[in-house]
């Protein structure tokens, strides 16, 4: 998210890739505005680091939050899906279906918050693929390393047979 020449390279990638073999959505996992997240619905970085970054797919993209966005304001990011209909964040956890898999997002910058409301979701509504996704890792070797909560929370799930996917950015 910081609308320079690898994000435009990312952004023609995916655009070449869904012409290539067909694309029906976007998952963007977290830190989408570098470096403090926006200050409003109207901040200037949804269009510089965003709008134009991504004009050319029309596709949703189904917006979690990061580490940095949750420095600025992040309920302008849930409000911006009202703006702009590319943009998806009804909530800071929410879900959605896509064919036979059911797709969970979840803010994984508030430990427990949203770990009881997704197990909640899951066992509602029981699907052929529960995948979750968020912005940070469970597991990891590099500098930040694992995310303890995650690994408590997620991971036990994926035991309960409740998750098939993680996905994190």
């Amino acid at each position: 998210g910081t609308g320079g020449e690898d994000q435009r390279l990312l952004a023609a990638t995916i655009k070449k890739t869904c012409k290539d073999i067909g694309c029906d959505f976007v998952l963007y996992l977290g830190d989408n505005f570098y470096p403090h997240g926006v200050n409003s619905v109207s901040d200037p970085l949804f269009k510089h680091q965003f709008e134009d970054i991504y004009r050319e797919l029309e596709l949703p993209f189904f917006s979690v939050l990061g580490n940095h966005d949750n420095q600025g304001n992040s309920k302008a990011q849930i409000y911006y899906s009202l703006k702009n209909l590319k943009w998806k964040m009804p909530n800071f956890n929410y879900g959605f279906s896509a064919g036979p898999v059911d797709f969970f997002a979840v803010n994984t910058n508030c430990a427990p918050s949203g770990m009881s409301k997704l197990h909640g979701m899951i066992s509602e509504k029981p699907n052929t693929w529960n995948v979750v996704f968020g912005h940070h890792t469970i597991f990891s070797s590099g500098i930040h390393g694992d995310t303890v909560f995650l690994m408590r929370q997620i991971w036990k799930a994926f035991f309960h047979d409740q998750v098939d996917f993680y996905i994190s950015g």
